[in-house]
């Protein structure tokens, strides 16, 4: 019951204020609050929350779950001949949930290739840190032409990888939005709309993704290291982190005058 009310309080600043707005509901045997006072505050207006509600055949409360579903914009249902349980899916059951699964992702792809440009012009992300890269799988840009201009009129710098699937139904919206970004990095792989399973190539491309957005964050992190060597020759500096060490994150250095302090930064080669 309070699952279904969240999202209703939660736009009224009532509940969940301090986390985001919520984004979407699954409601397994659900039903309003039996509180009036509560109820009329949850469910007085509309819920456009994307919902998901299972109603069973068997369960005590149906006839609830089905007056709940005059509250949600747009409610996806799915019947099942069970009780107040989880129920197991048939075919056309499991398609639904996949498909709602599918719709909400999509929807978080799209919002996430416009996040760095509303940033960038103050319109979004204002109380956190600049938005260091992106990752985007099956992204397109947002359906909104005003939110389309305010996001994508200036090209984004922001460093990103893409992942476009050959199967994917946006697959042709993931490539116009490469002209978006400066120097996009780009994954092809064989499947449709999902997160993939990556051959070699996109194992390492992806790799080497995320190693330089590492380094490139250490450099970025603070100001030159002093470190004070006790004996004069060559000393060798690595990463005690797995793999660091074997990925290139080591340097050494030269010095030939006792107490010697010598001045770097972090460094990615040997």
């Amino acid at each position: 019951m309070l699952a279904a009310a969240l999202a209703g309080l939660q736009a009224k600043g009532l509940a969940l204020t301090k986390v985001p707005t919520l984004k979407f509901l699954i409601i397994i045997s659900g039903a309003r609050l039996l509180n009036e006072s509560w109820a009329e505050k949850a469910f007085s207006n509309a819920i456009c929350c994307p919902s998901l509600h299972f109603l069973g055949e068997t369960d005590f409360l149906k006839p609830y779950g089905t007056v709940l579903l005059e509250s949600f914009v747009d409610p996806v249902v799915i019947h099942h001949g069970e009780g107040h349980t989880i129920p197991r899916l048939d075919e056309k059951g499991s398609e639904l949930v996949l498909s709602f699964l599918e719709k909400i992702q999509k929807e978080g792809s799209v919002l996430s290739a416009a996040l760095v440009g509303l940033q960038a012009k103050g319109l979004a992300l204002t109380k956190v840190p600049k938005l260091k890269f992106l990752i985007i799988i099956s992204g397109a840009k947002l359906r909104n032409e005003a939110w389309v201009d305010k996001a994508f009129s200036d090209i984004i710098r922001c460093p990103s990888l893409h992942f476009l699937g050959e199967l994917d139904y946006l697959k042709s919206q993931g490539t116009e939005l490469l002209e978006s970004f400066v120097d996009p990095v780009v994954i092809h792989h064989r499947e449709g709309h999902t997160v993939p399973s990556l051959d070699e190539k996109g194992l390492k491309l992806m790799l080497s993704f995320l190693l330089k957005m590492q380094n490139e964050s250490w450099m970025q992190r603070s100001d030159a290291t002093i470190i004070a060597l006790e004996t004069p020759g060559t000393h060798y500096f690595i990463s005690a982190e797995p793999g660091h060490c074997t990925n290139g994150m080591k340097f050494a250095t030269d010095d030939s005058v006792e107490g010697e302090t010598v001045t770097t930064t972090p460094s990615c080669k040997l």
